[in-house]
C-alpha cells in the first residue's frame, strides 16, 4: 500500500510526468522510423522492446541535468530528430544506413545533394517532425516553471535507477546473443556478444535488430576508431586468398594497343533495355548495341556490389577490382592510397578521366590520381567548353562534347573515362527536356521522369559514337558501356513493394570487343577489372583484383552482392571465394595493405 502511494506521489510529479512523455514521443518516433523505413521489420515484437530501449537511453541526460540544466537535454531531441530524418531520406534513396563518416563529406554539399534531399522528403515525415514539435510546445507552456523549480533527486536514486536500466539492457542483449549464437546465421560465431559485432549484413538491417545505439556505437567504432595496423593473421589471409587468383586462361584474341574508352553511366539498370513504352523503344541506340549479333560483349544480369561510397564506390570497383569498405567510401577513406589499378596496368597508355560534378565531390580528384590518371576534365571545364552558365544544367551530352576533342588530342593509345550524370537521382521532377514519354498516360511521376533521362543519355550515347566514327576514333577503340550502381528497380515497373536481388541487375556492354557474344548467367561489376585486363591483352600484369574473367573458365553465374546475398548460382564453385572476397577486400582497405606492404606497385 504504502509502495502504490509512493509510485502515485511520484508520477504527480511534473518533471516524471515529462520526462515519461519524452520517452513517449522517443518511442513513438523510433516505431514510425521503422516503419517508414522498413515496415515489414518494424513489427517484429522485439523491435518494440529494443526501439523502448532506445527510448529509455535517450533520456539518460534528461535524468543527469539538474532541474535547472534539464533544458539543454532538447539539444539531444533535436540532433535525434535531425538524425533520424536524415536516415530515412537516405534510405529511401540508398536502401540501406548512412555511415557515420558520411556526416562529415561537407565537400559533397551542392545542387546535386539538396536537390536529392528534396526528392526523398514525403509528407509521411511529419510523424517525425511533429511530435517533438508538440513536445516542445507542452513543456514551454505547461512543465518548464515548475521543472526548473523541482528540487533536484540524489545521485544515488539517479545512479540507482540507471544501474536497474543498464542490468536490464545487458540481460536482454545476453539473450539475443544466446539465440543468435544457435541460429543459422551465427552458428559458428564464437565472439561474445557475436549478434552485435557481425560485420557482415547491412547496415539499416542492423540497427532494425540490435537497437540504435547499438547501430551507432558499431558504426563509430567502424569508421572512426578502427586500428590501421595490419596484423601478421590479416596478411597471411590476404596472401592465401591473393594466391589462389590463378592467372587468366583466357587465350582468344585481345585488343592490345587500341583506345579504351570507357563510360561508366549513372543509375543505369539493364531492365530499360528493350523497355518500351506505349510500343516505343526507351533506348533505341543501346538496344541496336545489345541486340546486335556480332560487334558486341553483353552482360545484363550484373549484380551491383557498391556500398555506401555509391558512385564513388563503382569507380573504384571498375579501375582496381577490389570490392568496396564495408561502410564509408573508399574514395573518401581511402582515396590517397595507390593502388594497382586499370590505367596503371595498360602500360604506355595516356589517360583522363572526364566528370560532371565538382573535382571535390567524393574526393574522386584525389582518388582518380591514386588510380592513375594522369587529367581530371570536371564540370568547370564542360561548362566553360560548351557554354553552359548553371553546372546544374551540364548533363551527358555536354560531357560528350567536351570528352570528344579531349580524346582528340590525346597521345594514342589513351584509355577516357567518361562519367555521366543525368539520370542521378531524385525523379520527383523532370531534369531534361520532356519527349513522348511524358505524355504517356501508363507511367507514374518517378518512373516517367526516370524513362525520360534514361531516353536522354541512349540520344546522347549515339550522337557520341556517331562522332567517334567521323573523327576516325571509332575502329581503333574499345567502348565500354557500364552502370556504375542500381537505382529505379525493376520492382518499380512491376509495380511491386519488395526489391529482389534480380530487380537490381546493371548492364555491362563492350563494344569492338575481340568476343561477340550475350553473357546470359549472372557476374558481378567486381568481374569487370579482370574481364577488361583480358579484353585488352594485358597478360604480364600481376594484381587480378578479387573477382574473375567473364572470359576465363570454369564460366561465371554467381556474384555476392553488398549484403551477402547469394544471386545466381548458388552452387557455383566460385561462391565460397565471391564470399570470402568481401572481408578481404574490406582489410586490405581499411589496413592500407598496398601501401603498407608495396606489393604490385613497383610494376
Amino acid at each position: 500500500m504504502f509502495k502504490s502511494q509512493s509510485l502515485r506521489n511520484s508520477l504527480q510529479l511534473p518533471h516524471v510526468q515529462f520526462g515519461l512523455l519524452t520517452c513517449g514521443v522517443y518511442f513513438f518516433m523510433i516505431s514510425v522510423f521503422g516503419v517508414l523505413s522498413d515496415s515489414f521489420a518494424a513489427i517484429k515484437p522485439f523491435f518494440v522492446v529494443r526501439s523502448l530501449i532506445d527510448a529509455c537511453l535517450l533520456l539518460i541526460p534528461y535524468l543527469l541535468l539538474s532541474p535547472a540544466k534539464r533544458k539543454f537535454s532538447w539539444i539531444v531531441t533535436w540532433l535525434f530528430t535531425a538524425w533520424l530524418l536524415s536516415q530515412l531520406w537516405y534510405i529511401r534513396t540508398y536502401h540501406d544506413l548512412m555511415p557515420a563518416s558520411s556526416y562529415f563529406l561537407w565537400q559533397n554539399v551542392g545542387t546535386l545533394l539538396l536537390t536529392s534531399v528534396l526528392g526523398s522528403m514525403r509528407w509521411s515525415d511529419l510523424l517525425i517532425v511533429l511530435p517533438p514539435v508538440f513536445l516542445y510546445i507542452a513543456y514551454y507552456r505547461v512543465y518548464r516553471r515548475a521543472i526548473r523549480e523541482q528540487k533536484p533527486e540524489t545521485w544515488r536514486l539517479r545512479l540507482s535507477v540507471l544501474g536497474i536500466f543498464f542490468v536490464c539492457v545487458l540481460s536482454f542483449m545476453l539473450v539475443e546473443d544466446f539465440k543468435y549464437q544457435r541460429s543459422a546465421e551465427g552458428r559458428n560465431s564464437s565472439w561474445f556478444l557475436a549478434r552485435f559485432t557481425n560485420p557482415y549484413c547491412p547496415g539499416l538491417r542492423y540497427l532494425l535488430d540490435n537497437g540504435i545505439f547499438t547501430s551507432a556505437i558499431y558504426s563509430i567504432g567502424q569508421n572512426f576508431v578502427e586500428t590501421q595496423e595490419i596484423t601478421e593473421q590479416q596478411l597471411s589471409e590476404i596472401n592465401g586468398y591473393l594466391s589462389g587468383n590463378t592467372l587468366s586462361t583466357y587465350a582468344g584474341p585481345t585488343m592490345n594497343g587500341k583506345n579504351l574508352i570507357f563510360i561508366v553511366v549513372e543509375s543505369l539498370n539493364s531492365w530499360v533495355v528493350n523497355y518500351k513504352v506505349d510500343g516505343k523503344e526507351i533506348c533505341p541506340h543501346l538496344n541496336a548495341i545489345c541486340n546486335a549479333d556480332t560487334t558486341a560483349f553483353v552482360a545484363l544480369k550484373m549484380v551491383p556490389q557498391v556500398k555506401d561510397g555509391r558512385s564513388s564506390d563503382g569507380h573504384f570497383i571498375y579501375n582496381t577490382g577490389l570490392l568496396p569498405l564495408r561502410s564509408s567510401s573508399v574514395a573518401v577513406k581511402c582515396g590517397e592510397v595507390p593502388y594497382p589499378a586499370l590505367p596503371k596496368a595498360l602500360t604506355g597508355y595516356s589517360s583522363v578521366t572526364v566528370v560532371c560534378d565538382e573535382p571535390t565531390m567524393w574526393n574522386q580528384s584525389q582518388a582518380m590520381a591514386s588510380y592513375g590518371y594522369q587529367r581530371m576534365v570536371d564540370i568547370y571545364e564542360i561548362c566553360k567548353h560548351t557554354g553552359v552558365s548553371d553546372k546544374s544544367k551540364a548533363l551527358d551530352d555536354e560531357m560528350f562534347k567536351t570528352a570528344l576533342p579531349v580524346m582528340k588530342r590525346m597521345r594514342q593509345p589513351f584509355l577516357a573515362q567518361l562519367i555521366t550524370i543525368a539520370m542521378h537521382m531524385p525523379y520527383n521532377e523532370p531534369k531534361v527536356p520532356p519527349t513522348w514519354i511524358s505524355r504517356s498516360p501508363s507511367l507514374g511521376e518517378e518512373l516517367r521522369n526516370y524513362l525520360e533521362t534514361v531516353q536522354y543519355f541512349d540520344k546522347a550515347l549515339g550522337n557520341f559514337l556517331a562522332q567517334l566514327k567521323a573523327q576516325g576514333l571509332y575502329d581503333n577503340s574499345v567502348i565500354v558501356i557500364a552502370s556504375d550502381h542500381d537505382e529505379l528497380c525493376k520492382n518499380v515497373p512491376d509495380h511491386r513493394e519488395q526489391i529482389l536481388p534480380t530487380d537490381r541487375y546493371c548492364t555491362f556492354v563492350v563494344l569492338n570487343s575481340p568476343v561477340a557474344k550475350h553473357h546470359p548467367e549472372v557476374m558481378g561489376q567486381v568481374d569487370v577489372y579482370p574481364t577488361m585486363l583480358d579484353i585488352m591483352g594485358c597478360k604480364s600484369w600481376p594484381w587480378r583484383g578479387v573477382g574473375q574473367s567473364v572470359l576465363s573458365e570454369p564460366a561465371l553465374n554467381s556474384a555476392v552482392d553488398a549484403a551477402g546475398n547469394v544471386v545466381g548460382n548458388a552452387r557455383a564453385p566460385q561462391v565460397k571465394r565471391q564470399q570470402e572476397a568481401w572481408t578481404i577486400s574490406n582489410t586490405m582497405l581499411s589496413k592500407k595493405y598496398f601501401s603498407r606492404t608495396n606489393k604490385y606497385l613497383d610494376q
